[in-house]
């Protein structure tokens, strides 16, 4: 027996990113990137004492903001198109 139906890519999408943040690992690492991010803002608005941030925080919120996001469209992308 085999079921036929028609997902979206954008629906496919949606899904799987809301299946993959859902995960407690991507919880933990969203909020380790929230943490250096108010690291980051807190020092630049003088708030507290902290020290300077390094190159590998902000490299640390590239990573997670921006090139994580991207890895993990073009992975549903290929899964996507590559599964009839």
């Amino acid at each position: 027996m085999q079921i036929k139906s028609n997902v979206t890519f954008k629906e496919y999408v949606k899904l799987l990113y809301k299946l993959t943040y859902e995960r407690p690992v991507m919880k933990l690492i969203l909020a380790f990137a929230g943490i250096i991010l108010v690291w980051i803002i807190f020092y630049y608005l003088s708030i507290f004492d902290l020290p300077e941030p390094l190159i590998y925080q902000y490299l640390t919120l590239v990573l997670i903001f921006i090139v994580q996001p991207i890895v993990i469209y073009t992975t549903i992308r290929r899964n996507y198109f590559a599964s009839n």
